[in-house]
């Protein structure tokens, strides 16, 4: 399914969550010219700290009041999975940033963020933002779309709005 212009700035950003995740997955299992687990693990912290904090934060704020208006939003799965998601990761990555800060990251932590965030972003691309194109109209989707620029350019960036996106 196409995605629709609402959501493809969030589905840009799941492109880059989705190579932090691949580069851990290769540091697990000693690809050459993988990083180390250390470096993969670090990797994603700092995009954690400048731009998934961010990227949950727009989803959670943007996309779930529009939703709120068809269901209770802890009434769909993909919404309480992606909550929880959001939740397990801002923890295991907050506390991986303070491992950092001391030196050495558990790996196994590392390798579960990872997992984590590669099946979260699935999940948001195949299940809940097909629903929301399926189930929102055009206004909605309009309102969406409004919303997610404002939310970049307030706290993000203009390099994250649009097709010509710089960061990553």
């Amino acid at each position: 399914m196409k995605r629709h212009t609402a959501l493809q700035d969030l589905s840009r950003d799941h492109l880059f969550a989705l190579r932090l995740a691949h580069r851990i997955y290769q540091a697990e299992r000693g690809f050459h010219g993988a990083p180390t687990l250390q470096e993969a693990g670090r990797a994603l912290v700092a995009s954690y700290e400048e731009d998934l904090i961010w990227h949950f934060r727009e989803e959670e704020e943007v996309l779930l009041p529009v939703l709120a208006r068809h269901f209770p939003i802890t009434s769909r799965e993909e919404v309480r999975c992606m909550l929880d998601d959001h939740a397990w990761l801002r923890d295991a990555l907050a506390r991986m940033g303070r491992a950092g800060e001391k030196g050495v990251l558990d790996e196994d932590l590392v390798v579960a963020a990872g997992k984590r965030l590669h099946d979260h972003v699935r999940l948001e691309e195949r299940r809940l933002f097909v629903l929301m194109q399926e189930l929102l109209d055009d206004d909605e989707l309009e309102e969406i779309r409004r919303g997610s620029e404002a939310f970049r350019r307030r706290f993000r960036s203009e390099e994250v709005i649009g097709p010509f996106r710089t960061h990553g």
